[in-house]
């Protein structure tokens, strides 16, 4: 068995044990940022990888855009996953902005889906 390293060992001993992810830089932009605290039973090197992949996502500046496309997406089509789309605006300076799906809207009497993403 491998000796027992004296900062796992207090860190082990805290009721309490939070992985923590920040960007200082976009504090100091953003002041309304969110803080994300998600509880878990995992390992500390899984937690802080946890935090690392939520970072990665979230810890960015980003924009959303409300978009409406032609054809209705279903849940069926999303196969568990979240949709990526890349768009193209002269009019906003886009070209092939890679963003993530937040909120789809089918409109049945149109044949359209309203889209919010973030990228």
């Amino acid at each position: 068995m491998a000796a027992l390293d004296p900062a796992r060992a207090l860190y082990v001993q805290q009721a309490y044990r939070y992985a923590e992810v920040s960007n200082v830089a976009l504090k100091s932009i953003a002041s309304d940022i969110v803080a994300y605290k998600i509880d878990t039973q995992l390992s500390e090197a899984d937690a802080a990888a946890l935090a690392a992949d939520i970072f990665a996502v979230t810890g960015k500046a980003t924009r959303s855009y409300d978009i409406e496309i032609e054809g209705l997406v279903k849940p069926s089509d999303l196969d568990g996953y979240v949709p990526t789309y890349l768009l193209y605006s002269d009019r906003l300076g886009l070209d092939g902005l890679l963003t993530r799906a937040e909120t789809i809207k089918p409109q049945l009497l149109t044949g359209t889906t309203k889209l919010t993403v973030r990228g």
